[in-house]
């Protein structure tokens, strides 16, 4: 399977909320104890956290998640369809898991207010949303894939042209 260009997990909002991270992080490590910013600090973390887990739709629908390439390369295209659906079907099942979990914990924050311990004390409501929103955006991109490649595999012709769909393979 091709990946996108600049490697895998590669994709544009990937990279921003990594650099987001990486900055934020290496700006705290850098400043003194008294010197350190205010609460923006932590929303930008977790802003940035937020745009790295939406990364992970945004590869899924360009292609660009790493297979066991030795394995992968060497079966004929319906055994890779094959592959593609199971590997979509424990995705999903964790994907599941994780937007049911994140659900939970979003109504506790909401509902007794939870706080960060640190000095500054943020709200982790927005941190639940974002959780949760970026697992449903997977899952449907998931979804998606799974109905195309399940397609291909009975009838043996695409669902959907790559231009439709913004693939890249």
């Amino acid at each position: 399977m091709a990946q996108a260009e600049g490697g895998p997990f590669q994709s544009r909002p990937a990279k921003i909320g990594g650099s987001q991270i990486l900055g934020v992080q290496s700006e705290q490590a850098a400043a003194g104890p008294g010197q350190r910013r205010h609460p923006l600090t932590v929303q930008e973390r977790q802003q940035g956290d937020a745009v790295g887990a939406l990364g992970g739709a945004f590869a899924q629908q360009r292609k660009a998640h790493i297979n066991v390439d030795i394995l992968y390369l060497s079966v004929p295209p319906r055994w890779k369809h094959v592959f593609n659906l199971l590997s979509y079907l424990l995705g999903g099942f964790f994907l599941v898991i994780v937007c049911h979990l994140g659900w939970g914990k979003m109504e506790e924050a909401i509902e007794f207010d939870y706080r960060r311990q640190s000095e500054w004390a943020p709200s982790m409501i927005h941190f639940w949303v974002m959780i949760v929103a970026a697992s449903a955006v997977f899952l449907l991109q998931l979804s998606s894939d799974f109905l195309q490649n399940l397609w291909q595999l009975m009838t043996g012709q695409p669902l959907l042209d790559d231009r439709e769909t913004g693939g890249s393979a």
